[in-house]
């Protein structure tokens, strides 16, 4: 569950549980106990499962932040986020 942080934000999106540092918050805590999440979590996995995936390698660290933000920004992307407070 650790290693699936895609996974948990597209189902905490989808089940409505926003993020916050609370134990019972936790996804492995949301997952065990919570059937809305862990449907949403399973649902996200199969879709990312199913995905396929190209990419640009870029090098340079500054040029591929901008990049970043620049297909943030021209894809509409729900799942990626700037926020820094």
């Amino acid at each position: 569950m650790t290693r699936a942080t895609l996974t948990v934000k597209m189902a905490r999106i989808a089940a409505g549980k926003g993020t916050n540092y609370k134990t019972d918050r936790k996804a492995q805590t949301l997952y065990d106990e919570d059937s809305t999440f862990r449907t949403e979590f399973d649902k996200a996995r199969a879709r990312i499962r199913a995905m396929q995936v190209r990419y640009v390698k870029e090098d340079d660290d500054v040029r591929q932040a901008l990049l970043e933000i620049y297909a943030a920004v021209k894809l509409d992307t729900i799942y990626n986020s700037f926020k820094t407070s």
